[in-house]
Order: structure tokens, then C-alpha cells, then sequence
């Protein structure tokens, strides 16, 4: 008896042995399972942000693009502007109206080609020769006048108006062209 109980125990905890193998085996093979399914989460995951990343580079060089065109088109603020901004304005922007506001004694010695001449001091008198949707390049000799011109342009509801920083005689010492 004491042998079959030895046999017995020995098989309970054989048994108990085998059912803690088929345990782990049977964990491990769900734990197999499941971190597959984790995986191919995973992998959904990973191929949904590599088509996000491919999405939005696509939507960055249309950007760039755009930028580019800015760039182009020379969109500057209105204001002050540097002789290097107002040559880009000049190459680019149609229709532009170059506006002298020197005397005419100032004028004929030397302008931007294709520029108005209205004097500052009877620009008031002559608003009415300019258009409010056309963008003004402003100029003068030192860029004080023409400053005083965007104001006065700005003040009668012209709303696109640049003054370039330190009038045609900046201009001049930067190399661009005067007629």
C-alpha cells in the first residue's frame, strides 16, 4: 500500500507537473498569439503613420511651392521698404505705379524708369490721378517726403503703398538704373 500510495502521489504530481507544463505551454502559446496580434497592431499602426508622414511631405513641397511662389511675386509688406525690395516689386508686381514726389526740376535730373512725378506738396491736389487698387512704389530724394506721401496715400484709403528707405538716392548707390 505504501508503494501505490508513493505511485499515486507520484502520479498527482506528475499530473500536476504535466497540467503546469501545459500551463506555460498553453500561456506561451496564447502569449505567442496575442503579442502577434499585438504586432500586427503594431504594423498597422507603423504603415497608418508612414502613409501620414508620405501625406503631409506631400502637403510640405506643395508649401514649398507656394513659398516659392511668394517669393516670386516679391510679396513684401506695405511700408517702408528696402531699394532691393522695391527692384523685386518693380520686376514683378503688375500693374505698379512708381511714384516720384520730388520737384520736377528733381525729376528730370533723374528717375526710376516709368515713374509719375507728383510733387509731395501737391499730391492732395492730384489724388485723384491715382487708382486705390493699384499698389504704389513712393520715392523721393532722401526717403523723408516719400514717407510723408504714404501717409497722406494711406490716410485717403490707399491701402497698397510702399516708400523706399532712403529715396532714389539709396537707389542710385546700390547700382539700380535711373533714367
Amino acid at each position: 500500500m505504501i508503494l501505490r500510495r508513493d505511485i499515486r502521489s507520484r502520479k498527482c504530481v506528475l499530473f500536476v507537473v504535466i497540467g503546469v507544463l501545459i500551463g506555460f505551454s498553453g500561456g506561451f502559446f496564447v502569449q505567442v498569439i496575442f503579442r502577434s496580434y499585438e504586432i500586427s497592431g503594431y504594423e498597422k499602426n507603423i504603415s497608418f503613420l508612414e502613409s501620414e508622414v508620405k501625406r503631409l511631405s506631400s502637403t510640405l513641397n506643395g508649401l514649398n511651392d507656394e513659398v516659392s511662389l511668394l517669393n516670386r511675386k516679391a510679396y513684401i509688406l506695405y511700408g517702408n521698404v528696402t531699394v532691393e525690395q522695391a527692384w523685386r516689386l518693380i520686376e514683378v508686381v503688375e500693374p505698379l505705379v512708381i511714384l516720384d514726389v520730388r520737384t520736377p526740376l528733381e525729376y528730370e535730373e533723374g528717375h526710376i524708369e516709368g515713374a509719375i512725378n507728383i510733387p509731395v506738396t501737391s499730391l492732395l491736389q492730384r489724388i485723384g490721378e491715382l487708382n486705390r487698387e493699384n499698389e504704389i512704389l513712393v520715392y523721393c530724394g532722401l526717403g523723408v517726403c516719400s514717407s510723408r506721401a504714404l501717409t497722406m496715400l494711406n490716410s485717403y484709403n490707399f491701402p497698397k503703398v510702399y516708400s523706399i528707405l532712403g529715396g532714389i538716392e539709396t537707389w542710385k548707390q546700390a547700382g539700380y538704373p535711373v533714367v
